[in-house]
């Protein structure tokens, strides 16, 4: 499980413990979102933030929630670019409608407080 979510770690700095202690809510979080499971866990977790916590995502999931898809193509990896599509079937069907769209959308969910 850490390979899959060293990218966070990375940012964070934190132990292995505190970091674990941090991110289980998050993951329980994905699951009962229905975020698709063969997302990489990163984006899963990130995203599970993002709707629930209002977290800034990172600038791919940003850009694909703004509805930027050059900007996300632009920021994405080459597997990153290959899930666009499933990702924003998902955000279209299952995130709150004022999570997403454009970057306004996006600017006004992050500054709300959690619900």
């Amino acid at each position: 499980m850490s390979e899959i979510l060293s990218p966070i770690r990375a940012v964070a700095g934190e132990s292995d413990g505190d970091f674990l202690r941090r991110v289980q809510p998050l993951i329980q979080e994905a699951a009962l979102l229905g975020i698709p499971g063969n997302l990489p866990g990163y984006l899963r977790l990130s995203l599970a933030a993002y709707i629930n916590q209002h977290q800034r995502p990172d600038a791919f999931l940003q850009r694909v929630l703004e509805n930027d898809l050059f900007g996300a193509l632009d920021e994405a990896t080459d597997y990153e670019a290959g899930i666009i599509p499933e990702l924003a079937r998902w955000i279209r069907e299952h995130a709150p409608v004022t999570a997403a769209g454009s970057k306004e959308d996006v600017r006004a969910w992050l500054e709300r407080d959690g619900d």
